[in-house]
C-alpha cells in the first residue's frame, strides 16, 4: 500500500475540501503510455500519450511530440506557433527531428493553468454543488458499465480483473476498495457491481451503434468526427452531445438489470452516487474526448432505480487493464467524484505536487 506520508496527505485531503471546490470536469494525469497511429498511407507509427485532459499529446521515445494535421490526415512533429503546438510539414519517421533542429520540448501553454472553459465546458447547471455528489462515509455502491463502439470486438478480458481492481480486501491487495478504505481510515467502502449483468468469466459489454471515429476529432482521415471548437452541449458535431448521448445510451441499455434493492444514492440527494464507464481502446491525444475523466451527465437524462445518473467517471479499457497504474487512474477519478480537485500543477513554481507530472519542461 502507500507511504504513511501520503496516505496522511490524501486523507486530510478528502476529509477537508468542502463541497464548493470542485472543478467541472478533472482526470488523471497519464505518462508514456504505448499507442499505436496509422498514418493514412498505411505506415505504423509507434508512440507514446502522456498529460491529462486539458494538456495531452503523443510523442517519440526522444519526447519529440506528434500532432495530426486536420487538413492532411497526416500525424506529424509539433512545432510552436503563437504558444500553442501546431502541425508542421514534417511528417513522422519521414525526417529526423533532431537534424532538422525542431524543437524536443514544448511546454504547456501559459494558459493551462487555468483550465481552459472550453475544454469539456460544464454549462450553467442550476446547483453546481451537484458536480460532486458522492457520499464521503458509509457506501458507495458504485456502478461500472462496460462499452464498446460499433465494429469492435467483444471484451476478452475475465471479469475477475476488474473485480480485483475494484472489489479486492485482501490485505495489501491494489484495489479501489482497499485505497479507500485506507485513507478513509475504515469510514468509507466502495462496492462496485458490473454491467451489462457478467453472465460467464469473460466481460460482457454494451455496443453503442457508432464507430470510435465518431468520438475522436475531424480530420480528413476521419470524416465522421466531431468539431474541436464546438462547446456547447446540443451541437450533434460537437464532443459533449456525442459523449453524453454515447452515456445515456449505455445507461438505458443496462438500468433494467441493476437490482431494486441495490442502494445506488447513499446520500439521498436523488443523484445516483457513481457511474464508471470503461469504454474500449486506448486514451486518445490532444484534448480528445476519449481520455480519463470525470464529469456529470448534465446534457442529457438517465436513471437508475429512479435515480438521476450525474457524476461519472469516464476510463479507457487498455490503459485501465494493461497498465501499472490502472488502479491508481480509477482512484483518481472517483477522488474528483468525491469532491477533490486535481493534486497537480503545470508551472515550475517551486512547489512539491502530490502526483509529479512529469510533463516535458514542466
Amino acid at each position: 500500500m502507500m507511504s504513511a506520508r501520503i496516505t496522511f496527505a490524501i486523507a486530510l485531503f478528502l476529509f477537508c475540501f468542502t463541497a464548493t471546490a470542485p472543478k467541472p470536469v478533472d482526470a488523471a494525469p497519464i505518462r508514456d503510455f504505448p499507442v499505436t497511429l496509422v498514418q493514412p498511407d498505411g505506415e505504423v507509427i509507434k508512440c507514446f500519450v502522456s498529460g491529462d485532459e486539458y494538456f495531452n499529446y503523443y510523442h517519440d521515445a526522444k519526447g519529440y511530440k506528434i500532432i495530426q494535421d486536420p487538413a492532411t490526415g497526416y500525424y506529424t512533429y509539433a512545432v510552436e506557433v503563437n504558444g500553442r503546438f501546431a502541425p508542421s510539414r514534417y511528417p513522422v519517421n519521414k525526417v529526423s527531428p533532431e537534424a532538422l533542429g525542431l524543437p524536443q520540448s514544448l511546454r504547456a501553454p501559459a494558459d493551462i493553468g487555468n483550465k481552459p472553459a472550453n475544454q469539456f465546458p460544464f454549462g450553467s447547471p442550476v446547483n453546481s454543488d451537484l458536480i460532486a455528489n458522492a457520499p464521503r462515509t458509509g457506501t458507495i455502491n458504485n456502478i461500472v458499465v462496460f462499452i464498446r463502439f460499433s465494429g469492435d470486438a467483444a471484451y476478452t478480458d475475465p471479469i475477475s480483473t476488474y473485480s480485483t481492481m475494484f472489489n479486492s480486501t485482501t490485505t495489501g491487495g491494489n484495489s479501489l476498495r482497499n485505497y479507500y478504505s485506507e485513507v478513509s481510515y475504515n469510514q468509507l467502502a466502495i462496492a462496485t457491481s458490473f454491467y451489462p449483468t457478467q453472465t460467464g468469466a469473460t466481460v460482457v459489454s454494451y455496443q453503442d451503434a457508432q464507430p470510435r471515429g465518431y468520438y475522436q476529432p475531424y480530420s480528413a482521415t476521419n470524416t465522421i468526427g466531431y468539431d474541436p471548437a464546438v462547446t456547447d452541449s446540443i451541437s450533434t458535431n460537437g464532443r459533449t452531445y456525442r459523449e453524453h448521448v454515447l452515456l445515456k445510451n449505455a445507461v438505458n441499455a443496462i438500468s433494467s438489470q441493476v437490482p431494486a434493492s441495490l442502494t445506488v444514492d447513499g446520500d439521498g440527494d436523488g443523484n445516483v452516487d457513481n457511474v464508471c464507464f470503461v469504454v474500449s481502446g486506448s486514451p486518445g491525444a490532444w484534448s480528445s474526448l476519449l481520455w480519463p475523466h470525470m464529469w456529470s451527465l448534465y446534457s442529457q437524462v438517465a436513471y437508475i432505480n429512479s435515480k438521476r445518473v450525474w457524476t461519472y467517471n469516464f476510463q479507457l479499457r487498455d490503459f485501465t487493464v494493461s497498465s501499472s497504474n490502472g488502479v491508481g487512474v480509477l482512484a483518481h477519478e472517483m477522488f474528483h467524484s468525491l469532491g477533490a480537485p486535481d493534486l497537480y500543477h503545470y508551472s515550475q513554481d517551486g512547489l512539491s505536487p502530490v502526483w509529479k507530472l512529469g510533463f516535458d519542461g514542466v
